[in-house]
C-alpha cells in the first residue's frame, strides 16, 4: 500500500513537471499558444493579398514604449521594425522585455499613422523635440494589434 501511494506520488509529480511553462517567460494579456507562429520576417509574405493576418508571430524586442508599456517594435529584418501594439489598450507590457525574443498573438493589417500618432510615439520612445517636429506626412504601414504577448 505504501509503494501504491508513493508511486502514485511519483507520477503526480512527474505530470505536474511535464506540465510546467517557461520559468523565465512573461505573460501580457490573452495566453498565446507559441506552437503555430511565424517569424515577423515572414510576415510581409503572408500579408500578400490579404488584408490581415490573424495568428501568432515571433521576433526580437527592438524598443518598448518608455511611457506606458502600449506598443513594442519587433524585428522584421529589415530597417523598419513591426509596430505591436495592444489591442484596445487592454494590457501593458514592462520595460525590461527590450531586446528580449517574444511572441505576439493577434491581427497584422495596414494602417495609415497621422502625424499626430506618429508624434506621440516618437515622444514615448524618447525623440527630441527637433525630432519629434520633424515629422510632417502620415505613413501608411503594416502594424500587428496584440491580444496577448509572451516574453523568453
Amino acid at each position: 500500500m505504501k509503494h501504491s501511494f508513493l508511486a502514485l506520488l511519483a507520477i503526480i509529480s512527474l505530470l505536474f513537471a511535464c506540465n510546467q511553462k517557461d520559468p523565465n517567460a512573461m505573460a501580457f494579456g490573452e495566453s498565446v499558444d507559441t506552437t503555430k507562429a511565424i517569424s515577423a520576417t515572414e510576415l510581409t509574405a503572408k500579408m500578400s493579398g490579404n488584408a490581415t493576418f490573424d495568428g501568432t508571430i515571433s521576433g526580437k524586442i527592438e524598443n518598448v514604449c518608455k511611457a506606458e508599456g502600449c506598443w513594442i517594435k519587433m524585428s522584421m529584418g529589415t530597417e523598419e521594425p513591426l509596430m505591436v501594439r495592444m489591442k484596445d489598450h487592454s494590457f501593458t507590457v514592462t520595460e525590461n522585455v527590450e531586446g528580449k525574443f517574444a511572441f505576439a498573438l493577434g491581427q497584422a493589417h495596414y494602417d495609415t499613422l497621422s502625424v499626430e500618432k506618429l508624434r506621440d510615439y516618437a515622444k514615448d520612445e524618447g525623440a527630441g523635440p527637433d525630432e519629434i517636429a520633424a515629422i510632417s506626412q502620415p505613413e501608411f504601414e503594416l502594424v500587428f494589434e496584440a491580444r496577448g504577448i509572451s516574453v523568453r
